[in-house]
């Protein structure tokens, strides 16, 4: 934190200190720092709830690489929620849900529009002994059924 914030020699002093962000004097004293925070977690690291605000205590708490990542000044967000987030919700490819963000598309839009498939007319199922036809997977709807069902099964263990 101080390294950031502080040195100027320091390779992240760009994106902290040389952006205005800085320590309050009272954590500059390692032993009141720890009254106002407490030891962290481990694995947890120093958090600003507001990416562009100053270290202190108001707007610091202990997270994890995982919470800290939905943070950031480069995080897209969605109706205030992180894509990422939206993406585990819903069960869509963070890739899908980009490509439709940079379309302009609107959060409901983004969230709530079916994914199409390549139109696969006249192919046959790829399930071994099946020989009905496909129209928008590669499978038929009894085996995509299948498959969906033993994946959803797989996800809830």
């Amino acid at each position: 934190m101080k390294q950031r914030c502080l040195n100027e020699n320091s390779s992240d002093y760009k994106d902290y200190g040389g952006r205005g962000i800085s320590i309050c004097s009272e954590w500059m004293d390692i032993e009141k720092f720890i009254i106002d925070m407490g030891i962290p977690q481990k694995g947890d690291t120093i958090e600003r709830l507001n990416s562009n605000g100053n270290y202190c205590l108001k707007n610091c708490i202990w997270a994890s690489r995982k919470e800290q990542s939905n943070n950031r000044r480069t995080t897209i967000k969605l109706d205030g929620i992180p894509m990422a987030k939206w993406c585990s919700v819903y069960n869509l490819s963070y890739n899908l849900v980009y490509k439709r963000y940079r379309k302009g598309m609107s959060p409901k839009q983004i969230l709530k529009t079916p994914i199409l498939y390549k139109n696969l007319n006249g192919q046959k199922c790829k399930c071994q002994g099946c020989n009905n036809p496909v129209k928008t997977r590669k499978m038929c709807n009894k085996h995509y059924l299948r498959w969906w069902l033993e994946n959803k099964k797989k996800k809830e263990l």
